[in-house]
């Protein structure tokens, strides 16, 4: 029986340091963020955060803010550096064991660096139904220049960049899930099309003009993940957003995704053309690449 109890014992304490494992927070950069290689606006989904700054040695503790998810449905991310070409990674500590080294913990790296200094980069990233449902740990950090981060990075020592811990909790999928990975397909001088992924078989799509305001625009219902519109004008961008349709089962309407921005070519032109050129830049006209000038003759 002491044998037992003492197995017993022994087992519970290994489970507890398991537990009491501590995160990294130390030597992850030589450098670090004081030369504005930072994660300054940082925006994941619920959680906003404006100009935070430059962390003491390039770690931040962020775990009293709590950022949303849930399973199937994205996290909309954005942040800006105070130096250009950042590169950027998150994971969730899914198994809570004190790190980032588990399989799938790894949930996403940019796959080039980031825009130049104070411009916002952003991407929408998908939660895998692999990612436990409740209340974890999660770590975004960026460092500048060279190549992605890698799964195996969440501690590696980097010399200039900075890392955010946060406490992340994940919901259960959504009743209707949201399309997302939109992408850009065959298009004419009067249609365009694109394709997306989603679950359900309704889709609501809503276009206009670039910029346009979302409940102004024109809506269509479409039953396919690939989406043709038609009766577009020539040489003009639009704005394509799409959500899903739940209502026929109850579940009501997804979030929106998008918009994704697609442009429709310009009209072939027969031989022979007249252009006054009274208007400028004239329509579907290439400005650049070209070793002689235009001279207008008053007369």
């Amino acid at each position: 029986m002491k044998r037992i109890y003492a197995l017993y014992i022994l087992l519970l304490t290994f489970s507890f340091n398991l537990k009491c494992q501590t995160y990294c927070t130390t030597g992850l950069y030589t450098t670090g963020c004081t030369v504005g290689d930072n994660l300054d606006d940082v925006t994941l989904n619920n959680l906003v955060q404006t100009s935070t700054g430059c962390s003491p040695n390039g770690y931040a503790d962020y775990t009293s803010d709590t950022v949303q998810i849930q399973q199937t449905a994205q996290l909309v991310m954005s942040v800006t550096s105070g130096y250009s070409s950042q590169w950027y990674a998150i994971w969730i500590d899914n198994n809570d064991d004190g790190d980032f080294d588990d399989a799938g913990e790894h949930l996403w790296s940019s796959a080039q660096a980031g825009p130049a200094a104070n411009v916002v980069y952003s991407e929408n990233i998908v939660i895998p139904m692999t990612i436990s449902q409740g209340t974890h740990r999660m770590r975004m950090r960026c460092k500048w220049s060279g190549s992605a981060i890698q799964a195996s990075e969440s501690c590696t020592s980097f010399t200039y960049g900075e890392v955010h811990d946060y406490t992340v909790f994940v919901g259960a999928p959504p009743l209707c899930p949201q399309p997302y990975y939109l992408t850009p397909g065959a298009k004419t001088d009067s249609s365009l099309s694109f394709s997306y992924t989603a679950s359900g078989s309704s889709f609501d799509i809503e276009y206009g003009p670039v910029g346009f305001t979302q409940g102004t625009g024109t809506a269509i219902n479409d039953t396919s993940t690939t989406a043709i519109v038609s009766g577009l004008n020539s040489n003009t961008c639009y704005d394509f957003y799409v959500r899903s349709n739940c209502s026929a089962a109850g579940n009501g309407y997804s979030l929106w995704s998008g918009p994704i921005t697609m442009c429709t070519p310009c009209l072939p032109q027969a031989l022979p053309l007249t252009e006054n050129f009274t208007t400028w830049p004239p329509n579907c006209f290439i400005l650049t690449g070209g070793t002689h000038q235009w001279d207008q003759d008053a007369n």
